[in-house]
């Protein structure tokens, strides 16, 4: 076993990995070393306690081989054999155990082509991606083990790969689009060199299938907004020439500035932004060039259509905020504050307001004034509305088929446009209206 630098302050971080997590790892952790094996939490975990953050789960690598796993457990699901992984099922919690191994040979720029099992954390490091993710945390006595300086680059702020940088993007070119969110997500400058290498190396994300470019994306737009930074991954992503090849229909130049400014935009403007809204932002100004682009990154059908519904609203929004609720009937009152209360139609809004405000501010202000206030009128329409039933219709003479399902949604819209407060009245005016 190679000798590896044991850095002081393990006890003081296992101290602080969340108690469900603490006791999950070492109850693991102990049934590999009862037989004889190493146990030793790897990666993210211990890189966020470094970091002064609570991480969500914990994984283990050991030198015991996957059948060995599977066989000290009662509950285990081999998702990786063919890599040494096995999750152990402890309770409600799943723990990732990885056998250590070297890696050799990425023909695929994906999977490596061999790979040899290992009794050795130093050996296993090797393979690893980036400094601060190779770091091993004792889960039973909290020793610390740094094999490629992972905790020295943590505390200068700096992601750096393990070896070097255009070997271990060329290998797998997702770890391209790892760069840019590790180093976004958790505040650490590339490198010196490491942006260069990715830029030379920006061809390897060519042999990255779409649904890992797709859920790398999502990441970016879907973490913690404590931590999350579009803004600052999509800036690396466009700087190194990696976003125009990962991201179907992102523009060059000064256009591809102006998108990276849109997401940070959006992103800032609260700690609820769904991140549908930054995926439609980053993605096109059009929702068919956007389903095409969630299609050609085989997105889920529910994916493309809560981004297909969000673009599709802009036009409704603008149109919207034209007109002057004083003047309106109810029925078109109350298809505003449908709208207002839809909740594409809101994220509508702050796309549409966001880029407006990239050209022209003034008409930006005018948008947020005029949603503004429909959201005024939608605060005091009833919820819910008052409606009718199918039958109610067809008594007062409606007929059955697309008139009778018109006529309830013009109830409805009466009903919110402030026209009737109550069954009766819903039956006057649809008596008196729909003839």
């Amino acid at each position: 076993m190679e000798e590896v630098p044991e850095i002081d302050g393990g006890a003081e971080l296992l101290a602080r990995l969340p108690a469900p997590l603490a006791a999950a790892a070492a109850r693991v952790a102990t049934s590999l070393r009862d037989a004889g094996h190493q146990a030793w939490i790897v990666g993210g975990a211990v890189r966020d306690l470094l970091l002064d953050r609570t991480p969500v789960d914990v994984d283990l690598a050991t030198d015991a081989l996957p059948h060995e796993v599977t066989a000290l457990f009662d509950r285990t699901v081999a998702v990786g054999l063919a890599f040494g992984v096995v999750i152990v099922l402890d309770g409600d919690l799943q723990i990732e155990v990885a056998t250590f191994r070297e890696e050799r040979g990425y023909s695929d720029r994906r999977r490596p082509d061999r790979i040899r099992y290992a009794a050795d954390p130093a050996v296993d490091a090797r393979r690893r991606d980036f400094t601060c993710n190779a770091l091993f945390l004792d889960p039973l006595d909290g020793r610390l083990i740094d094999p490629t300086g992972g905790a020295q680059d943590l505390g200068d702020g700096l992601l750096r790969t393990v070896g070097v940088a255009t070997e271990r993007f060329r290998e797998d070119g997702l770890r391209l689009l790892r760069m840019a969110r590790f180093s976004a997500q958790l505040r650490l400058d590339p490198a010196p060199g490491l942006l260069a290498a990715a830029t030379a190396e920006s061809g390897a994300l060519d042999g990255v299938s779409p649904e890992r470019v797709l859920d790398e994306l999502l990441k970016i737009v879907r973490s913690d907004p404590a931590v999350r930074n579009a803004r600052r991954a999509l800036e690396i992503l466009h700087l190194c020439g990696l976003a125009q090849r990962c991201i179907p229909s992102w523009p060059a130049g000064e256009e591809g500035d102006a998108r990276v400014r849109l997401v940070g935009n959006l992103e800032q403007l609260s700690p609820r932004v769904r991140p549908q809204l930054l995926l439609a932002g980053l993605l096109a100004e059009d929702a068919r060039d956007a389903d095409t682009a969630l299609r050609s990154l085989r997105a889920s059908n529910e994916l493309r259509e809560s981004v297909r519904a969000i673009l599709g609203s802009e036009a409704k929004v603008e149109e919207a905020v034209r007109r002057t609720p004083g003047h309106l009937e109810a029925v078109e009152l109350g298809a505003l504050v449908e709208l207002w209360r839809d909740e594409a139609a809101q994220d509508a809004a702050l796309l549409r307001r966001e880029r407006s405000r990239l050209d022209d501010p003034a008409a930006a202000e005018s948008l947020r004034v005029g949603w503004a206030r429909i959201g005024e009128g939608a605060a005091t329409a009833p919820d819910p509305p008052v409606e009718l039933r199918a039958a109610d219709l067809l008594e007062l003479g409606v007929e059955r088929g697309p008139a009778l399902g018109e006529g309830l949604r013009l109830v409805r819209l009466a009903s919110l446009g402030g026209a009737f407060s109550d069954r009766e009245g819903a039956l006057s005016w649809a008596r008196a209206t729909l003839r």
